[in-house]
Protein backbone atom coordinates (compact mmCIF):
# COMPACT_ATOMS: atom_id res chain seq x y z
CA UNK A 1 0.00 0.00 0.00
CA UNK A 2 2.83 2.41 0.94
CA UNK A 3 4.53 1.69 -2.39
CA UNK A 4 1.31 2.49 -4.27
CA UNK A 5 0.91 5.79 -2.40
CA UNK A 6 4.51 6.72 -3.12
CA UNK A 7 4.01 5.84 -6.77
CA UNK A 8 0.82 7.89 -6.94
CA UNK A 9 2.56 10.91 -5.42
CA UNK A 10 5.42 10.52 -7.87
CA UNK A 11 3.01 10.33 -10.81
CA UNK A 12 1.09 13.42 -9.66
CA UNK A 13 4.35 15.31 -9.14
CA UNK A 14 5.58 14.22 -12.56
CA UNK A 15 2.34 15.36 -14.22
CA UNK A 16 2.49 18.71 -12.38
CA UNK A 17 6.07 19.27 -13.49
CA UNK A 18 5.14 18.33 -17.06
CA UNK A 19 2.11 20.66 -17.04
CA UNK A 20 4.18 23.52 -15.63
CA UNK A 21 7.35 22.78 -17.55
CA UNK A 22 7.14 25.98 -19.66
CA UNK A 23 6.53 28.38 -16.73
CA UNK A 24 9.17 26.63 -14.61
CA UNK A 25 11.67 26.83 -17.45
CA UNK A 26 10.83 30.51 -17.95
CA UNK A 27 11.27 31.33 -14.26
CA UNK A 28 14.55 29.44 -14.02
CA UNK A 29 15.98 31.03 -17.18
CA UNK A 30 14.85 34.54 -16.22
CA UNK A 31 16.24 34.16 -12.72
CA UNK A 32 19.52 33.23 -14.37
CA UNK A 33 19.24 36.27 -16.67
CA UNK A 34 18.75 38.59 -13.70
CA UNK A 35 21.57 37.05 -11.67
CA UNK A 36 23.94 36.95 -14.62
CA UNK A 37 23.24 39.95 -16.93
CA UNK A 38 23.79 39.70 -20.70
CA UNK A 39 24.11 35.88 -20.71
CA UNK A 40 20.54 35.10 -21.84
CA UNK A 41 17.76 37.45 -23.06
CA UNK A 42 15.28 38.87 -20.56
CA UNK A 43 11.74 38.33 -21.83
CA UNK A 44 9.05 40.96 -21.45
CA UNK A 45 5.34 41.27 -22.19
CA UNK A 46 2.56 43.83 -22.09
CA UNK A 47 0.39 43.88 -18.96
CA UNK A 48 -2.48 46.33 -18.55
CA UNK A 49 -3.05 49.79 -20.01
CA UNK A 50 -5.32 52.19 -18.13
CA UNK A 51 -7.86 53.45 -20.74
CA UNK A 52 -7.33 57.04 -19.53
CA UNK A 53 -3.93 57.05 -21.25
CA UNK A 54 -5.64 56.78 -24.63
CA UNK A 55 -2.85 54.44 -25.71
CA UNK A 56 -3.68 51.53 -28.01
CA UNK A 57 -2.24 48.06 -27.51
CA UNK A 58 -0.55 48.13 -30.90
CA UNK A 59 1.13 51.46 -30.17
CA UNK A 60 2.29 50.30 -26.74
CA UNK A 61 3.77 47.12 -28.21
CA UNK A 62 5.52 49.03 -30.99
CA UNK A 63 7.00 51.51 -28.49
CA UNK A 64 8.11 48.69 -26.18
CA UNK A 65 9.89 46.92 -29.03
CA UNK A 66 11.51 50.18 -30.18
CA UNK A 67 12.76 50.74 -26.64
CA UNK A 68 14.12 47.20 -26.41
CA UNK A 69 15.89 47.58 -29.76
CA UNK A 70 18.18 50.22 -28.23
CA UNK A 71 19.73 47.56 -26.01
CA UNK A 72 19.48 44.79 -28.59
CA UNK A 73 21.75 46.33 -31.23
CA UNK A 74 24.52 43.77 -30.95
CA UNK A 75 23.66 41.69 -27.91
CA UNK A 76 20.01 40.54 -28.01
CA UNK A 77 19.40 41.36 -24.35
CA UNK A 78 15.60 41.70 -24.45
CA UNK A 79 13.03 39.46 -26.11
CA UNK A 80 9.27 40.02 -26.45
CA UNK A 81 7.13 37.05 -25.36
CA UNK A 82 3.48 37.92 -24.70
CA UNK A 83 2.68 34.45 -23.35
CA UNK A 84 5.59 33.81 -20.98
CA UNK A 85 7.35 37.20 -20.75
CA UNK A 86 8.97 37.57 -17.34
CA UNK A 87 9.02 41.38 -17.06
CA UNK A 88 5.45 42.72 -17.21
CA UNK A 89 5.05 46.26 -18.58
CA UNK A 90 1.90 48.11 -17.46
CA UNK A 91 0.57 51.66 -17.70
CA UNK A 92 -0.93 53.05 -14.48
CA UNK A 93 -2.78 56.36 -14.70
CA UNK A 94 -2.58 58.80 -11.79
CA UNK A 95 -2.02 62.51 -11.13
CA UNK A 96 1.32 62.45 -12.99
CA UNK A 97 -0.22 61.71 -16.38
CA UNK A 98 -3.21 63.89 -15.55
CA UNK A 99 -0.79 66.75 -14.92
CA UNK A 100 0.94 66.20 -18.26
CA UNK A 101 -2.34 66.05 -20.15
CA UNK A 102 -3.68 69.22 -18.52
CA UNK A 103 -0.44 71.05 -19.19
CA UNK A 104 -0.75 70.00 -22.82
CA UNK A 105 -4.24 71.52 -23.06
CA UNK A 106 -2.88 74.89 -21.91
CA UNK A 107 0.06 74.70 -24.30
CA UNK A 108 2.79 73.92 -21.79
CA UNK A 109 5.42 71.27 -22.56
CA UNK A 110 6.96 69.30 -19.70
CA UNK A 111 10.62 69.94 -20.49
CA UNK A 112 12.85 69.49 -17.49
CA UNK A 113 15.07 72.57 -17.63
CA UNK A 114 15.35 75.95 -15.94
CA UNK A 115 13.70 77.77 -18.85
CA UNK A 116 10.58 75.61 -18.49
CA UNK A 117 10.59 76.20 -14.74
CA UNK A 118 10.68 79.96 -15.23
CA UNK A 119 7.98 79.81 -17.92
CA UNK A 120 5.73 77.81 -15.62
CA UNK A 121 6.23 80.35 -12.84
CA UNK A 122 5.23 83.21 -15.16
CA UNK A 123 2.17 81.30 -16.33
CA UNK A 124 1.31 80.52 -12.71
CA UNK A 125 1.56 84.20 -11.71
CA UNK A 126 -0.71 85.34 -14.56
CA UNK A 127 -3.27 82.62 -13.93
CA UNK A 128 -3.27 83.15 -10.16
CA UNK A 129 -3.94 86.88 -10.59
CA UNK A 130 -6.85 86.09 -12.92
CA UNK A 131 -8.12 83.48 -10.47
CA UNK A 132 -8.08 85.96 -7.56
CA UNK A 133 -10.11 88.48 -9.61
CA UNK A 134 -12.65 85.84 -10.65
CA UNK A 135 -12.91 84.49 -7.10
CA UNK A 136 -13.48 87.96 -5.60
CA UNK A 137 -16.11 88.80 -8.23
CA UNK A 138 -17.83 85.44 -7.72
CA UNK A 139 -17.97 85.82 -3.92
CA UNK A 140 -19.44 89.33 -4.21
CA UNK A 141 -22.02 88.27 -6.81
CA UNK A 142 -22.94 85.18 -4.83
CA UNK A 143 -23.47 87.22 -1.65
CA UNK A 144 -25.73 89.64 -3.55
CA UNK A 145 -27.65 86.72 -5.06
CA UNK A 146 -28.23 85.17 -1.61
CA UNK A 147 -29.60 88.48 -0.26
CA UNK A 148 -31.86 88.98 -3.28
CA UNK A 149 -33.06 85.35 -3.13
CA UNK A 150 -33.80 85.65 0.60
CA UNK A 151 -35.73 88.89 0.05
CA UNK A 152 -37.70 87.32 -2.82
CA UNK A 153 -38.59 84.25 -0.72
CA UNK A 154 -39.63 86.44 2.20
CA UNK A 155 -42.00 88.42 -0.01
CA UNK A 156 -43.44 85.25 -1.56
CA UNK A 157 -44.03 83.77 1.90
CA UNK A 158 -45.67 87.02 3.02
CA UNK A 159 -48.16 86.96 0.14
CA UNK A 160 -48.81 83.23 0.55
CA UNK A 161 -49.85 83.85 4.16
CA UNK A 162 -52.33 86.45 2.90
CA UNK A 163 -53.83 84.06 0.38
CA UNK A 164 -51.90 85.13 -2.70
CA UNK A 165 -50.55 88.19 -4.42
CA UNK A 166 -52.49 90.55 -6.72
CA UNK A 167 -51.94 90.06 -10.44
CA UNK A 168 -49.53 92.97 -10.83
CA UNK A 169 -47.46 91.91 -7.77
CA UNK A 170 -47.48 88.29 -8.96
CA UNK A 171 -46.08 89.43 -12.33
CA UNK A 172 -43.33 91.36 -10.56
CA UNK A 173 -42.50 88.34 -8.38
CA UNK A 174 -42.41 86.09 -11.43
CA UNK A 175 -40.05 88.49 -13.21
CA UNK A 176 -37.81 88.55 -10.13
CA UNK A 177 -37.85 84.74 -10.01
CA UNK A 178 -36.78 84.59 -13.66
CA UNK A 179 -34.01 87.12 -12.98
CA UNK A 180 -32.77 85.10 -10.00
CA UNK A 181 -32.86 81.87 -12.02
CA UNK A 182 -30.78 83.48 -14.77
CA UNK A 183 -28.38 84.92 -12.19
CA UNK A 184 -28.00 81.50 -10.57
CA UNK A 185 -27.07 79.99 -13.94
CA UNK A 186 -24.48 82.73 -14.46
CA UNK A 187 -23.04 82.06 -10.99
CA UNK A 188 -22.71 78.37 -11.79
CA UNK A 189 -20.77 79.24 -14.94
CA UNK A 190 -18.54 81.58 -12.93
CA UNK A 191 -17.97 78.90 -10.30
CA UNK A 192 -17.06 76.39 -13.00
CA UNK A 193 -14.57 78.87 -14.44
CA UNK A 194 -13.02 79.46 -11.00
CA UNK A 195 -12.82 75.71 -10.34
CA UNK A 196 -11.17 75.19 -13.71
CA UNK A 197 -8.57 77.80 -12.80
CA UNK A 198 -8.00 76.02 -9.49
CA UNK A 199 -7.39 72.73 -11.28
CA UNK A 200 -4.98 74.36 -13.73
CA UNK A 201 -3.14 76.21 -10.96
CA UNK A 202 -2.76 72.98 -8.99
CA UNK A 203 -1.38 71.24 -12.06
CA UNK A 204 1.13 74.06 -12.56
CA UNK A 205 2.11 73.94 -8.89
CA UNK A 206 2.69 70.20 -9.06
CA UNK A 207 4.94 70.57 -12.09
CA UNK A 208 6.76 73.65 -10.75
CA UNK A 209 7.63 71.83 -7.52
CA UNK A 210 8.58 68.67 -9.39
CA UNK A 211 10.87 70.60 -11.77
CA UNK A 212 12.48 72.45 -8.86
CA UNK A 213 13.23 69.11 -7.23
CA UNK A 214 14.44 67.52 -10.46
CA UNK A 215 16.75 70.46 -11.23
CA UNK A 216 17.86 70.73 -7.60
CA UNK A 217 16.91 74.41 -7.49
CA UNK A 218 17.21 76.32 -4.24
CA UNK A 219 13.75 77.89 -4.42
CA UNK A 220 10.64 78.11 -2.30
CA UNK A 221 7.92 75.50 -2.62
CA UNK A 222 4.57 76.49 -4.11
CA UNK A 223 1.34 75.54 -2.37
CA UNK A 224 -1.69 74.16 -4.16
CA UNK A 225 -5.24 75.49 -3.89
CA UNK A 226 -7.02 72.53 -2.38
CA UNK A 227 -5.59 69.03 -2.54
CA UNK A 228 -3.13 67.67 -5.05
CA UNK A 229 -0.95 64.60 -4.57
CA UNK A 230 2.54 65.79 -3.76
CA UNK A 231 5.67 63.83 -4.50
CA UNK A 232 8.41 63.16 -6.98
CA UNK A 233 7.34 63.32 -10.61
CA UNK A 234 8.51 59.82 -11.44
CA UNK A 235 7.61 58.71 -14.95
CA UNK A 236 8.18 55.01 -14.51
CA UNK A 237 9.60 52.41 -12.15
CA UNK A 238 11.18 48.97 -12.41
CA UNK A 239 10.45 46.67 -9.49
CA UNK A 240 11.84 43.22 -8.79
CA UNK A 241 10.84 40.68 -6.20
CA UNK A 242 10.75 36.96 -5.66
CA UNK A 243 9.55 35.54 -8.97
CA UNK A 244 8.24 38.93 -10.12
CA UNK A 245 9.61 41.68 -12.34
CA UNK A 246 7.47 44.66 -13.36
CA UNK A 247 7.82 47.94 -15.24
CA UNK A 248 5.10 50.49 -14.51
CA UNK A 249 4.76 53.64 -16.61
CA UNK A 250 3.02 56.52 -14.88
CA UNK A 251 3.55 59.43 -17.25
CA UNK A 252 4.73 60.34 -20.73
CA UNK A 253 4.31 63.39 -22.90
CA UNK A 254 4.95 62.09 -26.40
CA UNK A 255 6.34 59.18 -28.40
CA UNK A 256 9.97 60.08 -27.77
CA UNK A 257 9.49 60.47 -24.02
CA UNK A 258 7.58 57.18 -23.82
CA UNK A 259 10.19 55.16 -25.70
CA UNK A 260 12.94 56.69 -23.57
CA UNK A 261 11.24 55.93 -20.26
CA UNK A 262 10.51 52.37 -21.42
CA UNK A 263 14.13 51.94 -22.46
CA UNK A 264 15.26 53.42 -19.14
CA UNK A 265 13.27 50.91 -17.07
CA UNK A 266 14.29 48.06 -19.38
CA UNK A 267 17.86 49.12 -18.72
CA UNK A 268 17.25 48.66 -15.01
CA UNK A 269 15.78 45.22 -15.76
CA UNK A 270 19.05 44.32 -17.51
CA UNK A 271 20.94 45.48 -14.44
CA UNK A 272 22.05 49.00 -15.41
CA UNK A 273 22.37 51.88 -12.94
CA UNK A 274 21.89 55.60 -13.55
CA UNK A 275 24.65 57.44 -15.40
CA UNK A 276 25.97 60.98 -14.98
CA UNK A 277 24.83 62.29 -18.37
CA UNK A 278 21.56 64.25 -18.55
CA UNK A 279 21.02 63.27 -22.22
CA UNK A 280 21.49 59.54 -21.57
CA UNK A 281 18.65 57.06 -21.54
CA UNK A 282 19.91 55.91 -18.14
CA UNK A 283 20.06 59.45 -16.73
CA UNK A 284 18.21 59.85 -13.45
CA UNK A 285 15.62 62.08 -15.18
CA UNK A 286 14.18 61.80 -18.67
CA UNK A 287 15.61 65.02 -20.15
CA UNK A 288 17.02 63.81 -23.47
CA UNK A 289 15.33 64.60 -26.77
CA UNK A 290 16.57 61.65 -28.85
CA UNK A 291 15.77 57.95 -28.98
CA UNK A 292 19.39 56.88 -28.93
CA UNK A 293 22.02 55.66 -26.50
CA UNK A 294 24.77 58.03 -25.46
CA UNK A 295 28.38 57.18 -24.73
CA UNK A 296 27.45 57.04 -21.04
CA UNK A 297 24.73 54.46 -21.73
CA UNK A 298 27.07 52.28 -23.74
CA UNK A 299 29.78 52.45 -21.08
CA UNK A 300 27.32 51.43 -18.37
CA UNK A 301 26.08 48.53 -20.52
CA UNK A 302 29.64 47.40 -21.18
CA UNK A 303 30.39 47.59 -17.46
CA UNK A 304 27.41 45.42 -16.52
CA UNK A 305 27.92 42.88 -19.29
CA UNK A 306 31.63 42.56 -18.52
CA UNK A 307 31.04 41.60 -14.90
CA UNK A 308 31.92 38.05 -13.91
CA UNK A 309 29.02 35.84 -12.73
CA UNK A 310 30.65 35.46 -9.31
CA UNK A 311 30.94 39.22 -8.71
CA UNK A 312 27.34 39.76 -9.84
CA UNK A 313 26.10 36.99 -7.56
CA UNK A 314 28.02 38.43 -4.63
CA UNK A 315 26.53 41.87 -5.31
CA UNK A 316 22.98 40.47 -5.55
CA UNK A 317 23.40 38.53 -2.32
CA UNK A 318 24.70 41.66 -0.60
CA UNK A 319 21.65 43.62 -1.83
CA UNK A 320 19.23 40.95 -0.64
CA UNK A 321 20.99 40.75 2.72
CA UNK A 322 20.70 44.53 3.11
CA UNK A 323 16.97 44.34 2.34
CA UNK A 324 16.46 41.55 4.87
CA UNK A 325 18.48 43.39 7.51
CA UNK A 326 16.54 46.62 6.93
CA UNK A 327 13.26 44.73 7.29
CA UNK A 328 14.22 43.32 10.67
CA UNK A 329 15.23 46.62 12.21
Amino acid sequence: MKILKTLAVAIVAGLAIYAWRAPLYTVSMQTYAVLFPCRVPITYRLGTIDPQFGLSTSTALADMKEAASLWNADRGLLSYDQEHGYVVVSFEYDTRQETTQKLSTIGQSVDQDRASYDALKRQYADLYASYEQKKTAFIAANDTFKKDAAQYQSEVDSWNVRGGAPQDVYAQLQAEKNRLTEKQAQLRQSQTSVNTDVDTINVLVGEINALAKTLNLDVGKYNTIGALADGEFEQGVYESGLGKRTITIFEYENHTKLVRVLAHEMGHAIGLDHVDDNQAVMAAFNQGAKIALTKGDVQELDRVCAQSPISVLESKLADYWSMISAGTQ
